[in-house]
């Protein structure tokens, strides 16, 4: 169940009510893997594996240190502890082990960071975000390399800089393999570098000024017979052409599928403020995207969208549980999406097997869905976190719509009637039961290699 306030409740049922909506738009390479991080020199307090572990919540941890104008005596700071292991669950990111001079500058050897990673075929951009804290300060100056195995790609350095937030662009690397940000100035002098995430790929965060409009559908069904999925039509402006497939070093070639785009609804609440809600996670398809003339469009589809037409391949040793199959079908989207699945205590352990070949040559979607009909179990996205969550049927969302919240009444039509359903069983044998209707003219045979007597 999705987290809301009462007033929430209440802002998003009243008669006059005010709705926004922001996007994630987050271009990296969904099969980029990180296999190492290096610095110069680092604080023992640094967190360097936090700079690529995709959480972007900074932590308000004041930790009092030897930089200047640091601690204030107002109860809010703490002081070091002797061991740097109990303050390894905050967000700190990547401390730098060198001050910077009274005017700001650091001397040679500037400190830096680098992370090494593999399976990036290009890269385009990167987002650099540095500390929020005003009391930690930016890098005025830095400097960004990359490099394509041992070969140098890619330099420029940033000048100026006064933002937490950076977006480096227009660029194109091929296969690169490393990124090195190397700072040479700070905001404030007497201060160690920081630098809390490092996105491969554009990470930003569009709101109603850049969103031209977003409409998402979701489907649900429980008979096993269809997989049906939510889809989102994202339509934002195009500024400068960013998204061009005839411009050089545009960014439209950074757009591949699985790249994942959160969407979340907000409501004005009395006060002013916005509260938010998750609204899912949406994914880039091949061919899902539309160039206006100041606008471009995607259609994207969530995590049971992405699973419909794709190869499903059986592991080594096949799963004997709900549960396992679920995990064996996830991990076909690669392994930095092999984890995005939930499936319920109710349902995880029910047993299910079948043959390798009954599972082979088949599309994910067709093994999932076979897999909850076999368990009377059902797939849907989880909204919060954009996984594909599998429940008992009869999941309560927490959610109730009335009529009078609807943008029209509903209307009651009659099901589409079948005579008969017949089930092939893995004996070469056939049960068939009979449908709603036996003069309809329409019958079904389901053939599951999860159904055996």
């Amino acid at each position: 169940m999705i987290d809301r306030s009462s007033a929430y409740d209440q802002a998003v049922t009243a008669r006059h009510r005010r709705i926004t909506v922001r996007a994630t738009f987050d271009l990296r390479d969904p099969d980029a893997v990180v296999s190492g991080a290096a610095s110069s020199a680092q604080s023992p307090y640094s967190q360097i594996a936090q700079v690529y572990d995709e959480i972007t919540d900074q932590t308000d941890y004041k930790l009092g240190t030897l930089e200047q104008d640091r601690i204030q005596l107002d109860g809010s700071w703490a002081l070091p502890p002797d061991d740097p292991d109990e303050v390894a669950a905050e967000q700190l990111g990547w401390w730098g082990g060198v001050l910077s001079g009274a005017d700001g500058t650091f001397v040679s050897p500037q400190p830096y960071i680098e992370l090494s990673f593999s399976g990036m075929s290009i890269l385009q951009a990167f987002t650099l975000w540095f500390s929020q804290n005003s009391y930690d300060g930016v890098p005025e100056s830095f400097r960004v390399d990359v490099y394509s195995a041992a070969t140098l790609a890619f330099s420029r350095i940033v000048e100026g800089n006064a933002d937490h937030q950076v977006l480096i662009e227009q660029f194109t690397v091929h296969d690169p393999t490393r990124i090195r940000v190397t700072m040479l100035k700070w905001s404030r002098p007497y201060t160690y570098p920081r630098l809390t995430d490092l996105f491969f790929g554009l990470f930003e965060q569009w709101s109603g000024r850049d969103i031209c409009s977003v409409d998402v559908l979701t489907e649900s069904t429980f008979t096993g017979l269809s997989l049906p999925y939510s889809t989102c039509d994202l339509e934002a402006y195009n500024k400068g052409h960013r998204f061009d497939p005839y411009a050089p070093n545009s960014l439209f070639l950074s757009i591949e599928e699985r790249q994942a785009i959160p969407i979340d609804w907000g409501i004005y609440l009395p006060d002013g403020s916005i509260e938010w809600i998750p609204g899912g996670w949406y994914y880039q398809q091949s061919g899902g995207w539309e160039i206006k003339d100041i606008t471009v469009k995607w259609s994207l589809v969530d995590i049971i969208g992405m699973l419909v037409d794709r190869n499903y391949s059986p592991p080594d040793t096949l799963p004997t549980t709900l549960g396992g199959w679920i995990a064996s079908i996830v991990a076909c989207l690669g392994v930095n999406l092999a984890g995005r699945y939930i499936v319920d205590d109710e349902v995880k352990d029910l047993a299910l097997t079948a043959a390798v070949e009954d599972v082979t040559d088949k599309f994910c979607g067709d093994v999932l869905r076979y897999a909850c009909m076999a368990t009377a179990a059902w797939a849907h996205q989880d909204f919060e976190t954009g996984y594909l969550r599998i429940s008992k049927r009869g999941y309560d969302t927490g959610a109730n719509i009335t009529g009078s919240n609807m943008p029209s009444w509903p209307k009651m039509q009659a099901n589409e009637e079948i005579a008969d359903i017949t089930f092939k069983l893995d004996d070469n044998q056939e049960v068939t039961f009979p449908g709603t209707n036996t003069a309809s003219d329409k019958s079904l045979t389901v053939d599951n290699p999860f159904v055996h007597t």
